[in-house]
């Protein structure tokens, strides 16, 4: 009889008494799987609640949300909604093509968004940032960096999200 080859990620191979190694592979599984955080503590072998306390000390929820949301994706969804707004208006009779004042106020408002999305440089730039830095490493051969600088890209991810909130 065939055995069944063992995922590597599970608690048993991980050893109970590893707490770093599974907190490591549980920010990892956080930040790039949809799993639920109850599935997340049942594969690297910790309560729900030891998940989630890593989850709110490290801000997790902040970087998985700034590696999900790109800055491309926010300019294009808010000048979708201009142009909705355009739509409606060129909808109208020709007389009443003006946008009322609630409609220019809320197009200036989406403008002035897609203008400070230009100018500034966000939490998401700078998980882009790293992540292709990461890559760059890894294509690079250079795998072995990338277990030491993990713990300092994160460190370095919550310093900024901390300077731009």
């Amino acid at each position: 009889m065939a055995q069944t080859p063992k995922d590597p990620t599970t608690s048993k191979q991980l050893g109970r008494g590893n707490r770093a190694r599974q907190k490591d592979l549980a920010h990892t599984l956080f930040l790039n799987t949809n799993k639920t955080q109850d599935q997340i503590a049942e594969q690297v072998g910790v309560t729900p609640q030891t998940l989630s306390k890593w989850v709110i000390a490290g801000n997790w929820h902040l970087l998985r949300s700034a590696r999900q949301v790109t800055r491309p994706q926010l300019v294009r969804q808010y000048l979708l909604q201009l142009n909705e707004l355009n739509n409606i208006i060129a909808e109208r009779p020709e007389a009443e093509r003006i946008p009322s004042p609630a409609e220019t106020d809320q197009m200036a408002k989406l403008a002035k968004l897609v203008e400070s999305l230009d100018k500034e440089t966000s939490l998401m730039d700078y998980v882009h940032v790293m992540e292709n830095f990461l890559l760059f490493l890894a294509r690079a051969g250079q795998v072995h960096m990338l277990t030491p600088l993990e713990p300092l890209v994160n460190e370095f991810l919550l310093t900024r999200a901390e300077v731009l909130r």
